[in-house]
């Protein structure tokens, strides 16, 4: 029988100790449920809260969160499919890895007796197994590959708004307090969009779809996939490809989090937040639109120190664009120079 035998508040966070014995493990928890907070919807708060906190909960509990703040990012507007999916494979491979460690174990000490999941805690069945169906939702459930094809086309979406992002990171570097060049433009950015990814023999977006029907549709978490896409695992993927592919097994899982919210913290900070330009920009909704969403991850994100980092070096390889679009007013302006 496990007992609870200490419960402790740190920072925005729960740590409840259980014992049995000469094991024991916490229960890392917000104000609310996993239910509530990861399944039904995705509260981002109280996940960042549990994954930043600096307190180990029992096994599987960050894992799993981890997957269902990734689905979001990659799907953040409305599709709860995607991340129920994704939390129940996550929950299917803790339960396969049990399985493995039992079976090595029994082989390892010669016992006649399995003890196939025992290595996961009561916390991990009574929050996070049972209550989002069990068995018969892990067999209903797509597999990797199935998931990974429901977010293919969230993928294309990602990279046009990341390349967005990333001119609208360069013009804050270099040139939004240089004279002679205008304030950051949805239009202008869309129309290098286009142009940078003709060059890289990409199929390339017309500038005129970029903001309504790739830009606008992942806006919510694109400082989330930005800062993703800026950090390199040990096996030379990114962040964001091992969040895209399910595949979220990092050798650092602490270390590897932790750089991704105070990368996410900078581009919310640095990047996204307008409202200075917002009262210039001639699409002022849209501009608002931002600096509303930049301040609730900055809000989201608050304890952590920004870790500041540049634009990919695709975005630096077309400066000379990116200046001569701010300073003479657009590509058909300078096709009409030459």
């Amino acid at each position: 029988m496990w007992t609870k035998t200490n419960v402790v508040t740190k920072k925005n966070v729960k740590v409840t100790t259980y014992v049995k014995g000469e094991y024991k493990y916490n229960f890392v928890s917000t104000e609310d449920s996993f239910l509530d907070i990861a399944w039904r919807k995705l509260d981002l708060m109280q996940c960042i809260n549990i994954l930043s906190s600096g307190e180990t909960s029992f096994r599987g509990h960050e894992y799993v969160i981890f997957s269902a703040l990734c689905a979001w990012v990659i799907d953040p507007k409305s599709n709860t499919t995607i991340r129920k999916n994704s939390i129940t494979l996550a929950v299917a491979r803790l339960l396969s890895g049990a399985e493995k460690r039992a079976i090595r174990e029994r082989r390892r000490t010669k016992s006649e007796d399995y003890g196939l999941v025992t290595a996961l805690s009561p916390s991990f069945y009574n929050e996070i197994y049972f209550p989002i169906g069990g068995l018969q939702r892990i067999i209903s459930t797509p597999s990797r590959t199935g998931l990974v094809k429901k977010r293919a086309p969230f993928l294309r979406h990602h990279n046009i708004a990341c390349t967005m992002m990333g001119i609208d990171h360069y013009h804050r570097d270099n040139l939004s307090n240089t004279k002679g060049f205008g304030s950051a433009s949805i239009r202008k950015s869309s129309e290098l969009v286009q142009s940078i990814h003709e060059k890289l023999g990409e199929s390339a977006p017309d500038a005129k779809n970029v903001e309504n029907k790739h830009y606008r549709i992942v806006l919510d978490s694109l400082p989330f996939s930005y800062a993703a896409k800026s950090i390199i695992l040990d096996d030379g993927r990114t962040l964001f490809d091992a969040m895209f592919e399910r595949d979220l097994h990092v050798r650092d899982f602490s270390a590897v989090c932790l750089q991704w919210f105070k990368r996410t913290l900078y581009v919310a900070n640095h990047v996204l937040n307008r409202e200075a330009d917002a009262k210039t920009a001639t699409r002022l909704n849209s501009r608002e639109a931002e600096a509303k969403q930049a301040e609730f991850i900055v809000n989201c994100l608050a304890g952590h120190k920004p870790e500041v980092f540049g634009p990919p070096e695709y975005i630096l390889n077309n400066g000379t664009d990116i200046k001569d679009i701010y300073k003479h007013g657009g590509l058909a302006a300078r096709k009409r120079r030459s």
